[in-house]
């Protein structure tokens, strides 16, 4: 594993333990100050897992 994807692990690891507290985490204050390919790969973990949370909660995902 690179170091990213340590990091993005790590940052997501916290994200996704929000929601199991049955908190329902921000994705923007989890990306506050990051930018550039570490703020897009962690973006994409953090929708990915925000998503499948509220899928299990009932709600349906619109584009």
């Amino acid at each position: 594993m690179s170091e990213l994807d340590l990091w993005v692990d790590e940052i997501a690891d916290k994200f996704e333990g929000a929601w199991k507290l049955g908190r329902c985490p921000s994705i923007a204050q989890f990306l506050d100050g990051t930018s550039g390919a570490k703020r897009a790969a962690l973006l994409a973990e953090l929708v990915r897992i925000d998503s499948a949370y509220r899928e299990e909660d009932g709600e349906k995902r619109t584009a």
